[in-house]
């Protein structure tokens, strides 16, 4: 999180704009009084659900919990579960 005086922020303004789109938040402060807070905004379950299904076009999203069915073998003698 970054902090900055409100006339850092008028002057760099797209700079910080594009930081929040990145994720970054930052606190806008005037005579050391915090004033504002940016930030990204924040996806609705929708928007989520529709930017998954953008990515399954890019990228396979699977099952990444289940067990694979197979057995492990330990390469280490000093092992004990």
């Amino acid at each position: 999180m970054t902090t900055i005086a409100i006339s850092e922020f008028r002057a760099r303004i797209q700079y910080f704009l594009r930081k929040a789109k990145q994720g970054e938040r930052i606190i806008v402060t005037s005579h050391g009084e915090n004033v504002a807070e940016i930030g990204p905004v924040k996806m609705t379950q929708a928007e989520a659900r529709k930017r998954m299904r953008e990515l399954k076009k890019k990228i396979w999203v699977g099952d990444v919990v289940s067990p694979l069915g197979e057995d492990w073998k330990v390469l280490r003698d000093d092992y004990r579960p």
